[in-house]
């Protein structure tokens, strides 16, 4: 009372209208009809009005026994904050509604005692995550059109994470990332708290996505973004289907790395113009120098050892005059071999020349060679060339071994076949030169005689250019030269 004097005693072993089922009571209210209110820490709620008591606990509805405030508003309901939610008792009806978080309040936890009303009849609530506040005049008159806000945002800078909290519709600015942290993190919320479970949220980054994207929950993560500049868009449409009254837009930056930017690019692209001008231009050299260099080699073979050769073959003749007859066999050997090693020269020096690396130059020599063999032979041959393998272009190796393999071939010819024409061909089929050496076959004889007929040096000179050699025996014997002219890839084939 007035003086201090305890009117009553309320505890749970005492009797009649002063018994209640708990003794840790936390928070105590009087309603305007003068009915008590205990709130327990660990039992819940009773409401005790004369005689009468009701208590209220998790059986019944309530979001947690643990009460830490207990508020009334201005149409008698009874608000219960505790430890896992808030709930809202309504005497008349006798019924419980809940509030946590998913329905608006900032955090499920309530502090003990931190609660108030105003003279206006707003009810405050203190929680562990800020302060909810109920305006009881407000009820019923709902927003058609409720406000999306950002809540949360957390990025990286550097080795630091940073989060900023947001409790209006404000958005941050111009937020910049480095290009190695690229992570931005957020939460947003629609302040209509009838079944938040489920509003709708879409996103839209310009520069990014193509179109507008749903959303599992009012979160956003972005991760890994490329470096450049983006906008990100946020709406939201609440349980009713009204869409919010507002757009979140978000400037974001990622800084760009130096070697996807426009002057390194530009750098690389003159560091390999000039690189591959650089090399072009001293392979250029030294072919150059390479192709001085046998032509020097040619020029001083037949300057020097061509006129050497001939001297001695001039020499030995004139001594065949001289000498005995014992001796005139050995002087016209020697006059015979300085002959042959000559013409091997000049062979030698006519492949290493790479002025002659056309195919009318191969055609010639093979000409001039076909000629003397047969010629004094005393066979008939022809030899012929079509237009189109004229532009074709012989390495100094292609020259050498496709020579070498052809006059192994005529010698062949002349030495197996029957004495009728021996037919060559040089020609151009699906873009490779072709070269055939064909007669009748009179005594080739078994796989193995053939081998014995310089087949086999064909076929080591086929080897060491990775190349095959094939051979037609049939009515008539034909050897066939294949050369791809792409590659400058020499090959033998049937």
């Amino acid at each position: 009372d007035s003086k201090g004097k305890p009117i009553a005693h309320y505890h749970s072993k005492a009797s009649g209208k002063y018994k209640i089922p708990f003794d840790d009571i936390n928070v105590v209210r009087e309603s305007s009809e003068g009915k008590l209110i205990f709130g327990s820490r660990t039992k819940g709620v009773v409401i005790v009005s004369g005689e009468q008591s009701k208590s209220i606990t998790m059986d019944q509805g309530l979001t947690d026994n643990g009460v830490a405030s207990i508020e009334l508003d201005a149409s008698g309901r009874i608000w219960i904050a505790t430890n896992h939610g808030i709930s809202r008792y309504s005497p008349e009806k006798d019924e419980i509604r809940n509030y946590f978080e998913e329905n608006g309040i900032s955090d499920n936890e309530f502090n003990h005692a931190s609660s108030f009303v105003d003279k206006e009849g707003t009810l405050y609530f203190g929680g562990v995550n800020g302060i909810n506040i109920y305006n009881g005049k407000a009820q019923g008159a709902r927003r058609k059109k409720a406000q999306l806000s950002i809540s949360k945002l957390e990025y990286f800078t550097g080795a630091n994470q940073r989060t900023h909290l947001y409790s209006n519709a404000s958005v941050p600015g111009e937020i910049v990332l480095p290009y190695d942290q690229a992570f931005v993190n957020f939460e947003f919320f629609l302040n209509d708290y009838l079944r938040p479970d489920q509003h709708k949220y879409f996103y839209y980054i310009e520069g990014f996505t193509k179109d507008w994207e749903v959303l599992d929950e009012n979160r956003l993560r972005l991760t890994a973004l490329s470096s450049g500049r983006y906008e990100v868009r946020i709406k939201a449409v609440s349980s009713t289907g009204i869409p919010a009254s507002n757009e979140l837009v978000i400037p974001i930056v990622i800084e760009g790395v130096f070697y996807k930017s426009w002057w390194f690019l530009t750098l690389l692209v003159v560091l390999t113009i000039g690189t591959v001008v650089y090399v072009s231009r001293q392979r250029i050299r030294r072919l150059k120098a390479l192709d001085l260099m046998r032509r020097k080699i040619a020029a001083d073979l037949h300057d020097d050892v061509g006129s050497t050769l001939t001297r001695i073959a001039m020499q030995s003749e004139i001594l065949e005059e001289e000498v005995t007859n014992e001796q005139k066999r050995t002087v016209k050997s020697i006059a015979t071999g300085s002959r042959e090693a000559m013409a091997n020269m000049r062979n030698m020096i006519w492949s290493i020349d790479s002025r002659n690396s056309k195919v009318v130059n191969l055609f010639d020599k093979l000409s001039e060679f076909a000629g003397s063999i047969f010629d004094d032979a005393d066979v008939e041959y022809t030899l012929e060339m079509d237009d189109e393998i004229q532009s074709f272009h012989l390495s100094p190796i292609q020259k050498q071994e496709v020579f070498m393999v052809f006059k192994e071939a005529v010698n062949n010819a002349l030495k197996h076949g029957d004495g009728t024409a021996v037919h060559i061909n040089l020609r151009s089929e699906n873009r490779k030169f072709m070269l055939s050496v064909k007669n009748q076959a009179s005594d080739y004889g078994n796989e193995k005689q053939i081998a014995g007929s310089g087949l086999a040096n064909m076929r080591e000179r086929a080897k060491k250019m990775n190349a095959d050699l094939y051979v037609d025996q049939g009515e008539e014997f034909e050897l066939k030269i294949v050369l791809q002219s792409a590659r400058y890839k020499l090959s033998f084939r049937k």
